[in-house]
């Protein structure tokens, strides 16, 4: 671009689709790059409700509203966190003290306030501005996004020109129901609900629980919250897992003679008799059933309709759900399989000449598209937040970095370095092939890519940690091949050996929390804690974060004691 150029038009812009975390650390991110202190990069960020937040939000704005209460949210009212605060927190912005170490949502959704205010990022953001659709303008070389004010309505308001767009609308919009005989009638019925629905044993639509038989479906941290929820609430209740289950969810209102009964995964939903039926061929009468299997990966700005595509227009880009699709890098096309985005380069970008074609096209249109159309340059679309069973704060910001990096210096990433991101995923691929296989696993074909999808982005507990190293070495590198001295943001830390063993006693940290919440000493263990004023066993002061670590290594000690005094060991 010339100097003559006039400086509007050399400002680059970059779209962010959503404010969960990973939308507020790319944009945290990207405010602390050169190139938006010099005046060169300018945010444009997008969040179709009326608050930040993502899915730490609960609120029934900007969501479609389902007939009677209460409104879809994955926010139930006991819900608190997976993960101990210290180590899914930002790099830079712990929890404020005396936090509890496994907070709800309420106190998390506090914290993404505080961080966003904080970094000064509130004025960046437009509120009840929903992203109807991206599509890449080939003349242009812009991404073309329309956005409405009222996510219940098709008016578009207004329609930008992007230079990259982050892609950050997490994935707990589109709730996902087991194909299983019987069970749609159940929930066109409100016989059975979807977990989203669910607030408090009171959400269910029932007029005497206490003498009710509740079944949740689904062994995830939804399913045994709910579950621990209900009983001695309900007259019965039921759960059912699709893996191995041979311990009861903990109550979290103990009651005399209050049982859980286990079940193996159901087989089928009887909407005549009410019953249903579970793999080891019993079968049980059920009043109402919560279906806790979790969300599919939904993006609906980029799903394509088919069957409205001439030749007049042809979109450039489309990523429409396709269950069936196996992870294909061979394939010029980035396909969702409601599980996540394949194949993408670190999981976050799709690779050069990418994009969907739509399969309905006649031979003729496809000629039209491949000798006209020009793909959009794969490092100007970034899918953050992809990777779930992970620690998601961190993860993200690393991502945002490697994007962003990515971005500025386009012409360091060599075709060795995307031969060498194409072997990858093969050879992944082959590993979850072979760990179907080996673990019994059925070899159709079918039953195999299903396996590799929904593997496909968990990362495993240290695996994750190399992950987000990595990301951190790669945008270094190309900041470094550029010869450039500044980079987008300080370097983040390398993952401390602490992260990693705290990570791998979540379970067994969370148990115990609990347990001390219960005996009303939780607060005595917080007092002090994260003021950075204490004095470690060297004599010197500790630092906020060594205090959370001593205090959740001293958490793991007392609850092996407790469980060893009750037998429990």
């Amino acid at each position: 671009m010339s100097s003559g150029t006039p400086y509007d038009l050399q400002l680059v812009k970059i779209g962010i689709i959503g404010t969960g975390p990973a939308g507020l650390a790319a944009l945290k991110i990207l405010l602390e790059t050169p190139q938006y202190r010099a005046g060169k990069w300018l945010p444009i960020v997008f969040e179709a409700r009326e608050d930040i937040g993502g899915v730490w939000h609960a609120s029934d704005t900007g969501i479609v509203r389902r007939r009677g209460p209460p409104s879809p949210s994955p926010i139930y009212d006991s819900l608190t966190t997976n993960l101990p605060h210290p180590i899914m927190a930002f790099s830079s912005f712990p929890f404020p003290p005396g936090t509890p170490l496994f907070p709800r949502a309420s106190a998390v959704k506090s914290y993404l306030w505080e961080f966003t205010k904080h970094h000064g990022m509130l004025a960046h953001i437009g509120l009840h501005s929903t992203v109807r659709s991206v599509d890449w303008d080939e003349h242009k070389r812009k991404w073309m996004v329309n956005v409405a004010g009222d996510s219940l309505t098709m008016v578009i308001r207004e329609q930008h020109e992007l230079d990259l767009v982050l892609v950050c609308n997490g994935h707990y919009n589109a709730p996902r129901s087991p194909d299983i005989p019987g069970l749609k009638p159940w929930l066109g019925s409100h016989l059975a609900s979807h977990s989203m629905f669910y607030r408090n044993p009171t959400s269910i639509p029932l007029p005497n629980l206490s003498e009710a038989t509740i079944l949740v479906v689904g062994g995830g941290p939804s399913g045994t919250d709910i579950t621990s929820d209900l009983v001695g609430v309900v007259g019965k209740v039921i759960f059912s897992s699709s893996g191995n289950v041979s311990t009861a969810p903990e109550p979290r209102v103990p009651k005399d003679g209050a049982v859980i009964i286990l079940k193996p995964r159901t087989t089928n939903f009887d909407i005549k008799t009410k019953t249903v039926t579970f793999a080891d061929g019993t079968a049980e009468k059920v009043d109402h059933c919560i279906v806790a299997t979790g969300y599919e990966v939904d993006f609906p700005f980029f799903e394509g309709d088919p069957s409205s595509i001439s030749l007049a227009y042809l979109p450039k880009f489309s990523l429409p759900k396709s269950l069936s699709s196996p992870i294909d890098i061979t394939a010029k096309a980035l396909r969702n399989s409601t599980w996540g985005v394949a194949p993408l380069a670190r999981h976050i970008f799709p690779f050069p000449g990418f994009f969907h074609t739509p399969r309905s096209l006649s031979f003729s249109s496809l000629l039209h598209l491949s000798s006209k159309s020009s793909a959009p340059p794969p490092t100007s679309l970034a899918f953050l937040g992809l990777p779930v069973r992970v620690a998601p704060f961190p993860l993200v910001e690393r991502q945002a970095r490697a994007a962003l990096a990515a971005f500025a210096n386009p012409s360091a990433i060599s075709k060795k370095m995307w031969d060498a991101e194409a072997r990858a995923l093969l050879q992944r691929r082959e590993a979850l092939k072979a760990e179907f296989i080996e673990g019994g696993g059925s070899p159709e074909p079918a039953k195999i890519e299903e396996y590799i999808s929904k593997e496909w982005l968990r990362l495993g507990d240290d695996a994750q940690f190399d992950y987000r190293d990595a990301l951190d070495d790669f945008a270094g590198a190309l900041y470094a091949s550029q010869g450039e001295t500044k980079t987008p943001q300080p370097a983040l830390q390398k993952t401390k050996p602490w992260e990693r063993e705290i990570y791998a006693q979540k379970g067994p940290l969370r148990a115990a929390w609990r347990a001390l919440e219960a005996s009303g000493e939780a607060e005595k263990w917080l007092e002090g804690v994260g003021l950075g004023e204490s004095i470690g066993e060297d004599g010197n002061t500790r630092t906020p974060e060594e205090e959370w670590v001593d205090l959740m290594r001293r958490l793991l000690i007392w609850w092996e004691s407790e469980r060893a005094a009750s037998g429990r060991v």
